[in-house]
């Protein structure tokens, strides 16, 4: 099965609102009624990012023929292996799926994997497990099938399930994840030079720093050359820190390192009670008592009006379009 995925978009990797990640999607979470009951799945968090993002929708059930309303589906241990059966009947459909997602994964390229949560052929975890008799539950969760095989080809690219989205810190990772995997994409089309990448590296600097400060070192030594790379090589090398870096969560320890940063080139244009103020504002979001958007946006207004060049440039700002989102209290700890 051949999925129309990423394709180049000629687009300004620097602004936000150009750039659309391309997300695989069970199908249902994007409104498709073809859930086993004939429904769709709603969940207010995935219906307020799908107007941001380009969806390839996917129904596993619905790609191998079977229809709707159908059987439910379940994962059932047999011996050493896990098999998706319908118990209505007792037909296994293992093998069917396996063909199926075998051909998707053979040919997909996205910036985001979007799945529902606990189906035996979409759910990224926990997905339950009945012991071959069919009278009660394995002690063992696991990944659905097409999950599990989509996962395994893809593990670096950000995924997550629509149960999860519920929580803050976990949706905003998902959304900096997909939309720094489209920034990268968009970059990576027009680079021509060592100097661009020191470019990308530097507007994308305070936002690394809510993540991974080991893996940003290392980012910095490529971009500067000091491998002596070729372009192409460099780039290569970039991008498989980049997406290293990613896939660490920010803890609520990093993202006050990168408020730390931002608010030390803000303060040499800012007065000595501004300064009071901002050390104030980030103390009270490193005690949570104020959502990240609060110092984020102090810093910014102060950086608008008293800064320009390196800070004003900075994807830190806003790394997804806030309409999708607003940065959160609930980030980890």
């Amino acid at each position: 099965m051949k999925l129309n995925t990423v394709k180049p978009r000629n687009t300004d990797w620097r602004n936000v609102y150009e750039l659309r990640p391309v997300v695989l999607i069970s199908a249902c979470l994007a409104q498709v009624p073809v859930r086993f009951s004939g429904d769709t799945a709603s969940n207010k968090h995935v219906k307020r990012i799908l107007p941001g993002v380009d969806l390839v929708p996917v129904c596993p059930e619905m790609s191998i023929g079977l229809g709707t309303p159908r059987p439910t589906l379940r994962l059932v241990k047999h011996a050493d292996d896990i098999r998706l059966i319908q118990p209505d009947g007792q037909v296994d459909r293992t093998d069917a799926m396996h063909a199926f997602s075998n051909s998707v994964v053979a040919g997909f390229d996205v910036d985001g994997i979007l799945l529902k949560a606990y189906s035996p052929t979409c759910g990224p975890r926990g997905v339950k497990v009945y012991n071959e008799a069919g009278t009660g539950l394995h002690p063992v969760t696991t990944a659905g099938v097409f999950a599990k095989l989509l996962l395994q080809a893809q593990p670096d690219v950000a995924t997550e399930d629509e149960g999860r989205l519920n929580d803050a810190s976990l949706r905003q990772a998902f959304l900096i994840r997909i939309y720094a995997s489209a920034r990268w994409r968009a970059f990576r089309e027009t680079a021509k030079r060592l100097a661009d990448l020191q470019e990308f590296h530097a507007a994308n600097k305070i936002l690394y720093y809510a993540f991974h400060p080991d893996v940003l070192r290392e980012m910095g030594d490529i971009a500067a050359g000091h491998g002596s790379c070729n372009l192409d090589s460099c780039l290569e090398d970039y991008a498989a820190a980049y997406f290293r870096l990613l896939a660490s969560m920010p803890t609520r320890g990093r993202w006050v390192n990168a408020l730390q940063h931002a608010s030390g080139f803000v303060s040499r244009s800012i007065t000595p009670a501004q300064r009071q103020q901002v050390s104030q504002t980030i103390s009270a979001f490193a005690d949570a008592l104020v959502p990240l958007s609060v110092p984020v946006f102090q810093l910014r207004a102060l950086a608008e009006a008293n800064c320009s060049g390196y800070l004003s440039k900075q994807t830190f700002w806003e790394p997804w379009p806030l309409a999708l989102a607003q940065p959160d209290s609930s980030v980890a700890t």
